[in-house]
């Protein structure tokens, strides 16, 4: 699905974690989401955001930002790639373990 489709729609109101969101940027598809809520650590600069849950507002996000995306395809699924690929399961386990080697070491993280 996220393969084929345009871009992910993703309006959550209470997102811990969106996976949906780094999945969708996995394939190179834009995602638009809210600012609202944690996704924004996910998304970076390279999601397109909601400000509020107006339907005009977020009907004119998608709009604009599906114009944009059309701008540069290419570059704006390179980006999106990018961003996605920052949230490996293999890179988050070795931060994982180097933080409780530098809390078991007495090491403070910065």
């Amino acid at each position: 699905l996220l393969s084929r489709c345009k871009g992910l729609v993703f309006p959550s109101r209470s997102e811990g974690f969106g996976l949906p969101v780094v999945e969708a940027m996995c394939f190179g598809k834009p995602a638009f989401i809210t600012n609202l809520t944690a996704l924004p650590e996910v998304g970076g600069d390279v999601c397109y955001y909601f400000k509020s849950f107006d339907p005009r507002e977020m009907a004119q996000v998608v709009k604009e930002g599906l114009a944009d995306y059309a701008s540069n395809p290419a570059a704006k699924a390179a980006a999106l790639k990018a961003r996605a690929a920052m949230f490996d399961w293999d890179r988050a386990v070795d931060e994982y373990v180097q933080y409780y080697i530098d809390i078991l070491s007495g090491s403070e993280r910065q």
